[in-house]
C-alpha cells in the first residue's frame, strides 16, 4: 500500500515536467546515433516542423538537399543524397516516400530536371562511376549508364530549346597523365548516351556551373581544377567550354579551384555574366565575361579567406556591390568585391553559409552553419540562433502555405524542417538545383534557367546528329596540352569579336507594376505594367497572378510603354504576390521579377469580419510579430482537465505564470520590434515591390495611404492592448 502513492506521486510529476516542457515550446529529437537532444522551438522566426532520419552509412552525406514539386500538388517533395542512398521526403508531413540504393560516397551531387518532356521530373546523381536518373515521382530508374562522373557537381539544361535537355558530368584521373580517362562529357538527356567529351584534370569536389551568355549567344559551361603546376602539368583552373561543341573558349590556370564550383554573375555591372572562383589558399579571382581575361583588380590570390566548398554571392548589404561569402570550418568571412576589401566577420561554420529569407523583412539572411545556426541580416548583426548544429540548408516553401520553410541537414543525414515567418516570393525560388540555380550563386533569389532565347517549336525530338554516336573529341582536343602561355584565350577571342558585330544585346530592366491593392473575389481588375529596354527593342509582359493562374504573354509594345491587364479572383486567397516579368523581341527576359502583394477584402462588410486593417495587421502579427500564445490555432493549451484536482490546480499556477511572464516579455518585445518593422509593415501594407534596394527604379512607384497607414498604427496598439488584456485574465485566474 506504501508504494503505490510514490509511484503515483513520480508518475504525476513526470507528467507535469513534460507538459510544462510542452507548454514553454520544448521538444525532444532523436539524433541519428541515438542519443536525445533537447530542442527549443520558441525562436521568435522559426517554428520545428518535422524530421527525418536518412539512416545512412557513414561518413553520411556533404551534399544539401533540392525540393520540388513533382505532381504539381501545391506540396514540394525533398530530396537528398548520401552514402550510397537517395531519398524522396513529403514535404507536408515528412513521411518518406522512395529511396533508393546505389553504390557511391557521401559527396554525391545531383540535379532535377524534366528530361524527357513528360512533365514529370527525373533526378539524374552523379554516382562514382555510372550516372543514374531516377524518375523523381517513385525513384524508378530512367536509365542507369556506366559513364563515370565521379561525383561531381553536374548541370543540366536545354540549350536548343527542343524541350529535352543535356546533361553536363565531368570525371578525373590523376594516375594516367595524358592517357588519364577524366573526361567533360555532355550526354543525351533521354537515354544518357554521351554526345562528346574532352580531357579533363582534376575537378576534385567541385565540377560544373552553367549559364547563357546574351553577350555573345552562347550557352556555356565553367568547370574548376588544380592549378597548373609541376605536380598538376594538365591542370587549367578556371575553365569555360561552349555547351554545344564542348570547344574551349578560355581558362586561367593561376587558380587552384578545384572543390567548389565558380560562381557565374555580373561583377562588375556592365550585364556581362563574370566569372568568379576562390584561390584555394585563401584568394578570390574574377575573369571578365567579356574578355575572358583576369578582370583587373579583382584577383588576388591570398586574401586571408578560407576557402575549399561552394560559396555565395550576392548584394547582401545593399550597397551595389556583390559580397562573397567563405569559410572552411572556419569564421565566415563577407568580402565585397566592388571595394574589395573584408566587410564582416560572422560567427564559424562547417561550410560556406548559403543566403535566404528566413526572417520574414523580404531581403536575404546569411545563414552560418555549425554546432548551431546563426542568422545574420544585411548589416552582418546576429537575428537568430537555433541550437541545433547541421551541415547543409535549403530555403523553400515546401507545404504550400505560402511561407518559406528552412530546411537542415546535418552531416549523419537527420534532417530538420523549420517553418519561417518569411513570405515565399513569386515565382519560386529554384531549388532543383543545387546553390539555387546552375549559375551557382548560392542566394535564395529566382533565376530563370537556362534556356535557348530564340523561339523554337516545343514537343520536337532531340536530334541525334546534334552529337556524334561515338564520343567526339575533336572538338575540344582529346590530346592535354601542358602550355600554359597565350592559348588561354585565343580561341574564345576570335570567336567573341565576330559575334559582337551580330549579337549586342541586353535584356529589358525590371518591370514595374502597379494597380489595386485591395482585392474582392469575382471583381475584375485592371494593373498597368511597364518598363524600358535600352536597345529599344519592343517588349512584352507575363504576370503570375499569385492563384497558380499565369497569364499568356502580351503582344510586343514599344520600350517605355505602359499597358494595361485585367484579372478576377475566382476563389479567396488572402494575400496574393502578384509578378510580372517582360522579355524582348529577341527573346532574353527581364533578370528580375517585380512583385506586388494585394490583399483580400471581400469580406470587409461582413459584421463579424474585422476592419481592412485588422486584415493587413493580422497578416503582418503572424509573419512579423511572435505572437504564437495569442494566435488562435496555437495546439498548446493553458488548462489541461485531469481526474485529479490537485494536479489541475498545481498545473494551472506553473502555466499561469509561465504564460504571464511570457506575454509580459511579448509586450516590452512587440514596442521595441513594431518600431523597427513599421517601415516595413506598411510596404507589405501598401504597395510592395520585390527589389527595394534600388531606389532610383523605385521611388517613384511608392505611394502611402495615410488612412491606412492610421489604421496600421490603431491596430497595433489595439493589438499591445490585448496582452494587457490577457494579463488582467491570468492575474485574475492565478487569484482565484
Amino acid at each position: 500500500m506504501k508504494i503505490i502513492p510514490k509511484f503515483f506521486h513520480s508518475l504525476m510529476f513526470l507528467i507535469i515536467i513534460l507538459l510544462i516542457f510542452n507548454n514553454i515550446g520544448i521538444f525532444f529529437i532523436k539524433q541519428a546515433d541515438n542519443s536525445i537532444v533537447i530542442a527549443d522551438s520558441t525562436n521568435k522566426n522559426f517554428s520545428f516542423k518535422w524530421s527525418y532520419d536518412m539512416d545512412l552509412e557513414d561518413p553520411g552525406t556533404k551534399i544539401g538537399p533540392l525540393s520540388v514539386d513533382v505532381n504539381d500538388d501545391g506540396i514540394y517533395e525533398v530530396f537528398a543524397t548520401g552514402k550510397n542512398k537517395v531519398v524522396c521526403i513529403d514535404g507536408a508531413s515528412g513521411s518518406l516516400i522512395w529511396e533508393y540504393h546505389g553504390i557511391w560516397s557521401q559527396h554525391t551531387p545531383f540535379e532535377i530536371h524534366d528530361l524527357n518532356n513528360d512533365g514529370i521530373p527525373e533526378l539524374v546523381i552523379s554516382a562514382s562511376l555510372r550516372t543514374i536518373a531516377l524518375h523523381a515521382n517513385n525513384g524508378s530508374v530512367y536509365w542507369n549508364v556506366k559513364v563515370e562522373s565521379s561525383n561531381k557537381h553536374l548541370v543540366i539544361a536545354d540549350i536548343d530549346g527542343s524541350g529535352f535537355p543535356y546533361v553536363y558530368i565531368c570525371s578525373d584521373d590523376l594516375d594516367h597523365g595524358a592517357n588519364g580517362t577524366g573526361r567533360l562529357r555532355k550526354l543525351r538527356g533521354t537515354d544518357g548516351k554521351v554526345l562528346k567529351e574532352v580531357f579533363a584534370w582534376y575537378p576534385c569536389f567541385g565540377g560544373l556551373s552553367l549559364a547563357y551568355d546574351a553577350h555573345d549567344g552562347r550557352f556555356k559551361v565553367y568547370m574548376t581544377d588544380r592549378a597548373y603546376g609541376s605536380s598538376n602539368p594538365y591542370a587549367k583552373g578556371m575553365q569555360c567550354y561552349d555547351a554545344e561543341t564542348l570547344e574551349l573558349l578560355w581558362y586561367e590556370d593561376e587558380v587552384w579551384c578545384a572543390s567548389h564550383c565558380m560562381a557565374i554573375v555580373d561583377v562588375n555591372s556592365d550585364r556581362i555574366l563574370d566569372a568568379v572562383a576562390l584561390h584555394q589558399s585563401g584568394g578570390i579571382y574574377v575573369i571578365d565575361g567579356s574578355t575572358g581575361k583576369k578582370m583587373p583588380d579583382k584577383c588576388s590570390k591570398s586574401l586571408g579567406l578560407k576557402a575549399h566548398s561552394s560559396f555565395s554571392i550576392y548584394d547582401i548589404d545593399g550597397d551595389g556591390n556583390l559580397e562573397l561569402c567563405t569559410c572552411c570550418v572556419s569564421s565566415v568571412k563577407v568580402w565585397d568585391l566592388g571595394r574589395w576589401e573584408l566587410d564582416a566577420t560572422l560567427a564559424v561554420a562547417s561550410d560556406p553559409p548559403m543566403m535566404a529569407d528566413v526572417i520574414g523583412d523580404s531581403d536575404l539572411e546569411i545563414i552560418c552553419v555549425g554546432s548551431k545556426v546563426n542568422i545574420y541580416d544585411g548589416t552582418y548583426t546576429l537575428v537568430e540562433t537555433l541550437d541545433i548544429g547541421g551541415r547543409t540548408t535549403l530555403v523553400q516553401d515546401i507545404d504550400g502555405d505560402g511561407l518559406n520553410e528552412f530546411i537542415l541537414l546535418s552531416e549523419s543525414g537527420l534532417m530538420r524542417v523549420y517553418d519561417t515567418l518569411a513570405i515565399a516570393p513569386t515565382p519560386r525560388v529554384r531549388t532543383n538545383s543545387l546553390y539555387y540555380s546552375e549559375m551557382r550563386n548560392g542566394a535564395g533569389v529566382y533565376i530563370a534557367p537556362a534556356e535557348q532565347k530564340i523561339s523554337i517549336k516545343q514537343n520536337t525530338k532531340p536530334s541525334t546528329s546534334s552529337g556524334s554516336s561515338q564520343p567526339s573529341t575533336s572538338s575540344g582536343s582529346s590530346q592535354p596540352s601542358t602550355s600554359s602561355g597565350s592559348s588561354k584565350t585565343s580561341s574564345y577571342s576570335s570567336s567573341h569579336t565576330q559575334t559582337d558585330k551580330i549579337q549586342q544585346n541586353n535584356p529589358p530592366a525590371i518591370p514595374f507594376i502597379t494597380g489595386e491593392i485591395n482585392l474582392t473575389v469575382g471583381k475584375d481588375y485592371t494593373f498597368s505594367l511597364t518598363t524600358y529596354d535600352n536597345e529599344s527593342d519592343k517588349i512584352r509582359f507575363r504576370v503570375y497572378w499569385g492563384d497558380k493562374n499565369v497569364s499568356d504573354w502580351t503582344d510586343y509594345v514599344k520600350s517605355n510603354v505602359t499597358i494595361e491587364m485585367n484579372h478576377t479572383w475566382t476563389s479567396n486567397c488572402s494575400i496574393c504576390n502578384l509578378s510580372v516579368i517582360a522579355q524582348d523581341e529577341k527573346g532574353l527576359n527581364s533578370t528580375m521579377y517585380r512583385t506586388l502583394t494585394i490583399y483580400d477584402i471581400s469580406n470587409i462588410d461582413n459584421k463579424n469580419q474585422s476592419e481592412f486593417s485588422e486584415l493587413i495587421v493580422d497578416d503582418v502579427s503572424e509573419k512579423f510579430v511572435d505572437t504564437q500564445i495569442l494566435q488562435k490555432n496555437d495546439n498548446r493549451p493553458w488548462f489541461f482537465i485531469f481526474p485529479f484536482l490537485a494536479l489541475i490546480l498545481l498545473f494551472n499556477i506553473i502555466v499561469l505564470k509561465f504564460a504571464r511572464i511570457n506575454l509580459i516579455d511579448k509586450f516590452n518585445e512587440n514596442n521595441n520590434l513594431i518600431n523597427k518593422k513599421k517601415i516595413n509593415l506598411k510596404k507589405k501594407a501598401i504597395f510592395y515591390v520585390s527589389n527595394e534596394k534600388n531606389q532610383n527604379e523605385t521611388q517613384n512607384f511608392y505611394s502611402f495611404d495615410n488612412t491606412i497607414e492610421e489604421k496600421v498604427d490603431n491596430l497595433i496598439n489595439k493589438f499591445n492592448n490585448e496582452i494587457k488584456n490577457q494579463i488582467i485574465f491570468l492575474d485574475y485566474e492565478q487569484e482565484n
